[in-house]
């Protein structure tokens, strides 16, 4: 199966913010005041992009002030993956670390952006285009490349495939990439349809190699003498991602 080097960049716009109501003075007087609270609400929320949808939802917000790149990533990608507003101020941060800081971040927030999508067209479905995983796939990828990380995906052209197996794929596929970075310099991914299921073979050249991926223990992790890493991951007969 030969690679596929073109991919599709899914944007996801925005829909356009609704026009500022414009009222004349006299209208204030009968109006209740709750209706002024409502209209500052809706005000904060345009300006955030963000629908808050339980009015007791609080928005939780996170100063990082980075020294150390392992320590401040790792912090910042659990804030970004507990859906928390994370403010980076790199003032006093090494422009190396800034740098290497900021393709983490790029990457990293790609794949919030993309899972949700997954798990959105996913919920009540029995099986989706594999079409969905590809776009998720292929957007990972290009952020990859964006930060100087040769990458190239390949995935099966079976039209369905389930959805738990589609977010196990995306989500393997996000530790490998957590797992070898900063030293991650190129990756081959490919996702594989089997006659036990869906599955995945992947390697990467790094500088830096896991010993293991946790929350994954049906990873398998082989290195071979030239120091490339080789993750495979399959279900065992009759079983599933």
């Amino acid at each position: 199966m030969s690679l596929k080097d073109e991919f599709k960049k899914f944007i996801h716009p925005y829909d356009d913010e609704d026009e500022p109501v414009e009222y004349q003075e006299g209208d204030y007087q009968d109006r209740p005041r709750r209706d002024d609270r409502r209209e500052e609400r809706r005000d904060e929320e345009r300006r955030s992009k963000v629908v808050n949808i339980h009015a007791t939802t609080q928005l939780k917000v996170v100063l990082v002030k980075p020294s150390k790149y392992d320590e401040d990533a790792t912090a910042i990608a659990d804030h970004l993956l507990e859906k928390r507003t994370v403010v980076v101020n790199m003032e006093n941060t090494d422009p190396d670390t800034a740098r290497r800081l900021l393709k983490h971040i790029v990457i990293l927030g790609t794949y919030i952006k993309r899972r949700s999508n997954l798990v959105f067209v996913c919920d009540k479905a029995e099986d989706i285009d594999t079409t969905e995983l590809r776009l998720s796939l292929f957007e990972s990828a290009e952020s990859l490349r964006l930060s100087d990380i040769r990458c190239a995906v390949q995935i099966a052209d079976t039209a369905k495939i389930s959805p738990a197996s589609a977010v196990a794929i995306y989500d393997a596929f996000e530790a490998i990439i957590e797992a070898t970075l900063p030293g991650l310099q190129e990756i081959l991914f490919c996702a594989e349809h089997t006659a036990q299921g869906w599955g995945l073979r992947c390697s990467v050249q790094c500088t830096d190699a896991p010993a293991a991926l946790p929350g994954l223990p049906q990873m398998q992790l082989e290195r071979d003498d030239d120091g490339l890493l080789y993750f495979t991951m399959f279900p065992a007969e009759g079983g599933s991602l």
